[in-house]
């Protein structure tokens, strides 16, 4: 494929506007941070992950691997952020990060991330010949969680704070079909950030984020003791939003199995978020996990958007208490009917410096 389809570019149209200026108002920092998160689409989402799965196969070492890049960069680039591919090899096969970076009024601040991987697995991929064959739409794991990402990405990039936020879409996180694999793109991220000398205020990483495995809509968020401030923040946005979303912090310094974990080796503050596990192994509750059978249909819109507000909303509420001056955030709220499309800009705010 490597092209956003058609229904993915209508709902993108109010995010590429440009040329709108600025209104002040006299909103309160909780209805500025309502309105934000109100431009949140479920629906937008679901265009994503159904993008996604339409690749086949996002093995690490499949064709359509190197396809979802393309078209995932192609969505950052939309968004007119700062985009690049971080290369690397893997078990001999060439894969990649993107990586897509909204820059922040003060370059001295920590950085936050938002993180999912893109490559997808089936279970019965016992060699190559198969592993190239099989369907591995990956429409939970982890189509639900680049499109969080992405979709994180196209709310906040109309928005200005001093941090600077980085949006990636990490490459071989499964192991593979000869074990090769294995959070691979990330340990690569984390280690080339690490040389660089950057620093993180937070970070969160979304895999399997759309499977409601019963009535409400439920995600875990697993942390460590040096997780930061962030994952409290997005536990208490929850409520004082009124989201439709429940959501446990789990203290697990021992869950290994995601893309969050090179993170924390390296010392970074890190959250993994993914939906309802098993309470006692914390093995997936998903029954399609790894098979063919992951597919969009078995998803819930209204939990990734509800995710999505929560980490918006959480985001906020720390930058700010970190002393963010000149916050600032343009919402452009989408509207699709008849074919057009009205932007709405809902919030111009400055916010002082504050001492704690």
């Amino acid at each position: 494929m490597g092209v956003i389809s058609a229904a993915t570019t209508l709902l993108l149209s109010a995010s590429l506007l440009a040329g709108i200026a600025p209104l002040v108002t006299e909103s309160t920092s909780s209805t500025a941070v309502a309105d934000l998160i109100a431009t949140v689409s479920g629906e937008r989402m679901m265009a994503t992950i159904q993008d996604l799965e339409e690749f086949g196969s996002r093995a690490f070492y499949a064709n359509g691997s190197r396809e979802a890049a393309d078209y995932i960069q192609q969505r950052f680039e939309a968004l007119h952020l700062d985009t690049m591919k971080q290369e690397f090899t893997v078990g001999g096969f060439e894969s990649s990060n993107v990586i897509a970076m909204m820059e922040g009024t003060d370059p001295d601040t920590p950085c936050f991330l938002f993180g999912a991987h893109y490559d997808s697995e089936n279970m019965n991929a016992e060699n190559l010949t198969l592993a190239e064959t099989l369907p591995a739409p990956g429409a939970d794991d982890d189509a639900s969680g680049v499109a969080t990402v992405v979709e994180l990405a196209t709310v906040l990039a109309g928005t200005e704070i001093k941090n600077t936020i980085k949006f990636v879409a990490f490459g071989a996180e499964e192991a593979g079909f000869d074990q090769s694999g294995g959070l691979a793109g990330s340990s690569v991220f984390v280690l080339a950030e690490k040389a660089n000398g950057t620093a993180y205020a937070g970070t969160v990483i979304f895999d399997m984020v759309g499977y409601k495995a019963g009535a409400q809509n439920y995600v875990m968020g697993f942390v460590n003791s040096a997780s930061g401030q962030l994952p409290w923040a997005i536990e208490s946005a929850v409520s004082e939003h009124s989201l439709d979303l429940v959501i446990e912090l789990v203290d697990a310094p021992w869950m290994a199995y995601s893309d969050h974990y090179p993170f924390w080796l390296a010392g970074y503050p890190s959250m993994l978020m993914i939906e309802e596990l098993d309470n006692t192994t914390y093995a997936p509750l998903y029954p399609h996990y790894h098979t063919q059978n992951d597919t969009s249909d078995k998803l819930s819109p209204d939990q990734i958007a509800e995710i999505a507000k929560a980490t918006v909303a959480g985001l906020v509420s720390v930058a700010e208490r970190e002393g963010g001056s000149d916050f600032t955030i343009y919402a452009i709220a989408a509207t699709v009917a008849g074919g057009s499309v009205a932007a709405v800009l809902v919030y111009h705010r400055r916010r002082q410096a504050r001492v704690q």
